[in-house]
């Protein structure tokens, strides 16, 4: 998209649906935290504005800085926060989580299978921008989801059993696996390392091992623990 745009190519980026739906999530999810934001300080919405928009780009590009404090907000942006760290950038960018095409795709194959079981005798195939979704692309979608989610409940287990309470835990794994680095514990940028520094050395392996599994998407890692991959 970058080489399209330096040739002059604007087009083809605002047909990108992937794109439209990547910027249409910081927006609205900007504009709740500052509104939730400004309900509480009321007296400084430029200072909402500012600091919203800057925790909701840094954890969605997993660029993992933090201008102020959002676990003083409350749950529900932190609640937010969370689902953007899980669902990432944009496929073929450096950002880290499940990416927006991968959910785009999962909600077309959801969608075609709702509308099979209202109509059994109908055909729906399930598309993206007007093209049909292979067999390939649906089940390479549903098998790095999945594993996603498995990986992250396993991480958070792990994270769990050395004594870690359940929202440290969670944010601890979904963090390290996105690769985006504030937790709900996190939000500081004061407390942001001392907070991991504080850990034992068995949480931080798990979360150093999560961070490799999250960098490389999974399957580079999960293919080596394949028995039958080491024989020849």
């Amino acid at each position: 998209m970058y080489v399209k745009l330096w040739h002059g190519d604007t087009k083809s980026i605002q047909k990108d649906s992937q794109l439209r739906t990547y910027l249409g999530v910081i927006f609205i999810v900007s504009c709740v935290v500052t509104a939730w934001s400004y309900g509480i300080n009321e007296n400084y919405f430029i200072s909402s504005l500012r600091h919203s928009i800057f925790t909701v780009v840094s954890v969605i590009t997993s660029t993992g800085f933090t201008s102020s404090d959002y676990n003083l907000l409350g749950n529900f942006p932190r609640m937010l926060l969370f689902i953007l760290s899980v669902v990432g950038g944009c496929t073929g960018s450096t950002t880290g989580g499940i990416k927006i095409f991968r959910f785009q795709v999962l909600f077309a194959l959801a969608l075609a299978h709702l509308r099979q079981l209202r109509r059994p005798h109908g055909i729906y195939l399930p598309t993206y921008q007007r093209q049909k979704i292979s067999e390939s692309v649906a089940t390479s979608v549903f098998t790095f989801i999945t594993l996603y989610c498995l990986c992250l409940v396993i991480l958070a287990c792990g994270l769990a059993s050395f004594g870690l309470d359940f929202s440290t835990s969670l944010s601890g794994a979904a963090a390290t696996l996105g690769n985006v680095g504030l937790g709900l514990e996190n939000g500081t940028t004061a407390n942001f390392s001392n907070s991991y520094a504080s850990l034992g050395d068995g949480p931080k392996i798990i979360m150093m091992f999560g961070m490799i599994l999250g960098r490389l998407e999974l399957l580079t890692i999960l293919v080596l623990l394949i028995p039958s991959f080491w024989k020849d």
